[in-house]
């Protein structure tokens, strides 16, 4: 069988933190819990877990850290501390994140470049109508950057585009220093949410999907 979603990446995924103050009007998260769940929680107002214990063990073949919320800078000790449990019980490391410069200077005090670790920094569009919370793109690729010259390694994520992703793209690889140390960019289609034509910014993922 096909692996899908985040078992795509990584057969194991972790959080410690529900919620996101992000708030991505596409968030899969938030609708899960909503709809399969019926939580009501405001999804903005971040709840720090303590997952000490399960970060202690040993996850085969890897995980993805996190998937149901973001690294911030107003969470980013929590994270850090599940993260260095992860990465000492001997995990592989699949750090996915939307991640602004901050952040991104925080990891390269924190933590040194070692093969169990990989960020994934994901771009999804150009505007503050899906994403009102995260970081724009251009500190997403600053963030980036900034990784790269510490020595970690580095792929990116356009899941889901919600513009078109040359747009971005151009602007990534115009930087060769950036190009270069890219391990992968991986591009997938918004799916789950209900687009509705009336509204422009949708409208324009529906005709951004369109086959040509």
């Amino acid at each position: 069988m096909k692996k899908t979603g985040t078992l795509e990446w990584m057969p194991h995924s972790f959080n410690c933190v529900l919620g996101c103050a992000n708030n991505c009007r596409y968030c899969y998260a938030r609708r899960i819990k909503k709809d399969r769940f019926k939580q009501t929680q405001d999804w903005s107002k971040e709840i720090l877990l303590d997952r000490m214990k399960e970060a202690s063990k040993l996850y085969k073949g890897g995980v993805m850290f996190p998937t149901a919320h973001d690294i911030t800078a107003q969470n980013y000790e929590h994270c850090a501390k599940h993260l260095k449990e992860l990465i000492g019980s001997g995990n592989k490391v699949l750090i996915v994140s939307k991640m602004c410069e901050y952040v991104a200077r925080r990891f390269c005090i924190d933590f040194s470049p070692s093969e169990n670790i990989e960020f994934r920094l994901t771009m999804n569009c150009v505007d503050d109508y899906w994403q009102q919370g995260s970081p724009y793109y251009m500190r997403t690729i600053g963030a980036l950057v900034d990784l790269q010259e510490s020595g970690f390694k580095t792929s990116i994520s356009f899941e889901p585009m919600l513009c078109h992703p040359d747009y971005i793209v151009r602007k990534l690889l115009r930087n060769d220093f950036v190009k270069r140390r890219l391990d992968s960019i991986w591009f997938g289609c918004l799916t789950g949410y209900k687009l509705n034509p009336a509204i422009p910014e949708e409208k324009a993922i529906l005709e951004l999907y369109k086959p040509e």
